[in-house]
């Protein structure tokens, strides 16, 4: 397989880039290629953007806290740059995740409009809000700044980025009675009779229609395909799905479907891991009536460690 990753979520867990480094290091002794690196959650906005410094500044961890016990606990300009090419030095590609709509309590520790206030006391349910028209303005910023031709996660013409599209908490765009956000969200769906879904998939159109112009080829996590109302239609052409849930159940319909996928299910690191449960996924022996056109949609997968997997607490807030 082509594309053989490991999933690193410094946004509830962080890491100094000298950390990031050593991790590098492991994955090429591993053969492992990309780095899919979660610098933004609900928990944290680890990133220092020189458009909007607030995002950081106002959404980052604090030092001593328990998502981050350094001195420090974002990545400059620089770090990321450090990272970038020590990983091409090595045969690892970086992918950064932008992780929208849902997933957003961060961007509006900034930015308070952007985000649905009051929906949620869990950071990860807290979504952005897709009728602010600010909150677009933001997130096509970030890409901007960091994806454009130039920008510092396309060192060397690396092309992919993660987009996210997982765990959008529609019940903040439906239930009136959530929030004066919700309110008025759930006034604008039904005055241009739309669904949640359907809103989302608007959203979704709206971000991949960015990164088509910045000529990225966009991954997503598996529910922006499985659960869009217009049927992927809203995602870019040549985005990769990413199956996570389920033991893998979506991968080959996904497949089928003429979506290229990658899998995750089942290669989740946690404190209870076992080394020989790595080795008993195998995408191809996963349900499902494989044909040889299928197979070819599969590109590889990934393992994740979110947070600290189980070694310490999960942040919630």
């Amino acid at each position: 397989f082509t594309h053989r990753e490991l999933l690193v979520d410094t946004a509830r867990y962080y890491f100094p880039a000298s950390a990031m480094l050593h991790i590098l290091d492991a994955m090429a002794y591993s053969k492992l290629n990309v780095l899919h690196w979660h610098l933004i959650d609900g928990q944290s906005f680890s990133l220092e953007s020189s458009t909007y410094p607030e995002l950081s500044k106002a959404g980052a961890f604090r030092p001593g806290t328990i998502g981050c016990g350094a001195t420090r606990c974002t990545y400059s300009a620089a770090d990321v740059a450090q990272v970038v090419d020590h990983g091409l030095d090595r045969g690892i590609r970086v992918v950064p995740e932008f992780d929208t709509p849902g997933h957003a309590k961060s961007w509006g520790d900034a930015y308070p409009n952007v985000t649905v206030r009051g929906c949620s006391a869990n950071a990860d349910l807290t979504p952005l809000n897709p009728i602010e028209p600010f909150a677009a303005e933001l997130v096509k910023g970030v890409l901007d700044e960091f994806m454009a031709p130039g920008g510092t996660f396309r060192r060397s013409g690396a092309d992919r980025v993660h987009l996210g599209g997982d765990e959008v908490h529609t019940v903040c765009y439906e239930n009136r009675a959530f929030c004066r956000d919700c309110d008025r969200i759930a006034s604008y769906l039904s005055a241009h009779n739309l669904s949640a879904a359907a809103l989302v998939d608007q959203w979704h159109h709206a971000v991949h229609g960015w990164s088509t112009a910045l000529s990225l080829t966009p991954i997503v996590w598996e529910e922006a395909f499985t659960m869009s109302a217009d049927g992927g239609a809203s995602l870019a052409p040549n985005a990769v799905v990413q199956i996570w849930k389920e033991e893998g159940a979506a991968l080959q319909p996904t497949a089928a479907a003429g979506r290229e996928v990658l899998l995750s299910a089942g290669w989740y690191v946690h404190s209870s891991s076992k080394v020989e449960d790595f080795y008993s996924i195998e995408p191809f022996h996963l349900d499902g009536n494989w044909t040889d056109e299928q197979r070819l949609k599969v590109l590889g997968g990934g393992v994740s460690k979110w947070g600290c997997s189980g070694f310490c607490p999960f942040p919630t807030t």
